[in-house]
């Protein structure tokens, strides 16, 4: 799911590559019909980058979303930066909390930077798996 066509086309593509069956929709996630597809939704794999929506975090985190043993990898701003949108980033270890509570098994978590804007901002880089049932 994502509301960017070129980003879904470039998914798309390296799929079709790679000989990985994908399925994607088109659709804003802040929206109301993001979360109505999010609910009836079962994923391998949640990459999120550059996009911070608490609601959707807590579907793979604590919900059904993301499959028993499937892989959740994020990469967004950290709090802090004059750039970013209060609310579109991350408190500095706040996947790390939510996925170690959920029973996650943590791959990575880590601090750099992101270019946003034309201007270097604080971001974290975190990987999961969600441990099989």
């Amino acid at each position: 799911l994502d509301n960017h066509k070129g980003a879904l086309e470039r998914m798309a593509a390296l799929a079709a590559r790679e000989g990985v069956v994908v399925k994607a929709d088109s659709t804003n996630l802040r929206k109301e019909r993001g979360v109505e597809l999010m609910g009836a939704l079962r994923a391998d794999l949640i990459h999120g980058s550059r996009f911070m929506h608490r609601p959707l975090l807590a579907l793979a985190q604590e919900g059904p979303l993301l499959k028993p043993g499937g892989l959740l990898v994020w990469s967004t701003f950290l709090q802090g930066s004059e750039q970013v949108r209060n609310g579109r980033s991350l408190e500095r270890g706040e996947l790390r909390e939510g996925c170690e509570r959920a029973g996650f098994r943590v791959l990575r978590d880590e601090e750099g930077t992101m270019v946003t804007s034309g201007k270097t901002v604080a971001a974290g880089f975190f990987a999961a798996f969600k441990n099989p049932a």
